[in-house]
């Protein structure tokens, strides 16, 4: 499975459009039927095995631990190559039925990722999830930009009217003096924006 998108990958080519994923899920599929037919015949072998291990099992147990029987060391041996047999046909079930298992997991995985993805074409008209976003991150980065030059616009002037209010609280002359030349110079940067 991951093979087929490292292929799209390579070729430049998403597999996340309809088509892609239609793709996918047709081969993921035929896959998953290869290996369930390959589970069933493993089993077969499987279950055969563990008759015949069974079998021979019977044989030597029959024998009640006489090892001095002349069919002891035959029915040994064909237990023992019976159970070498047994444990191949085991793992070699275990493993396709994993195999199988992993696939109809990638299935399903494909089967969310599909849903996600139409589910931000119907969203997004058409644009996508990540457009979207970018979208809305501009969006909401321009909001804090205009909020933020509120705020310093407000706080500005809220500074300049405690100034107002001190120069007119101020009985010196010489400090209603300094206050109304910082004023100024507020103004004066207020007008040409360099307010820090």
């Amino acid at each position: 499975m991951d093979t087929i998108k490292e292929l799209y990958t390579l070729q430049g080519v998403t597999y996340k459009t309809a088509e892609g994923f239609n793709r996918l899920q047709k081969n993921s599929q035929e896959k998953l039927n290869a290996q369930l037919a390959s589970a069933k015949l493993q089993r077969g072998w499987y279950e055969q095995a563990a008759q015949r291990l069974e079998e021979a099992q019977a044989k030597l147990d029959s024998l009640g631990g006489d090892e001095t029987d002349l069919r002891y060391d035959a029915y040994k041996k064909a237990r023992d190559a019976y159970l070498e047999e047994f444990n191949e046909a085991q793992e070699a079930y275990l493993s396709s039925a994993q195999e199988a298992m992993e696939t109809a997991q990638d299935m399903y995985l494909q089967q969310i990722e599909k849903a996600v993805y139409e589910f931000g074409q119907a969203v997004s008209n058409g644009v996508g999830l990540d457009l979207l976003q970018d979208k809305y991150d501009h969006y909401i980065e321009q909001n804090e930009r205009y909020f933020d030059k509120v705020n310093e616009a407000y706080q500005v002037s809220a500074w300049y009217n405690k100034l107002q209010k001190d120069i007119d609280d101020t009985t010196n002359s010489a400090h209603k003096e300094r206050l109304k030349a910082l004023q100024e110079e507020i103004n004066q940067r207020r007008e040409g924006n360099k307010l820090s």
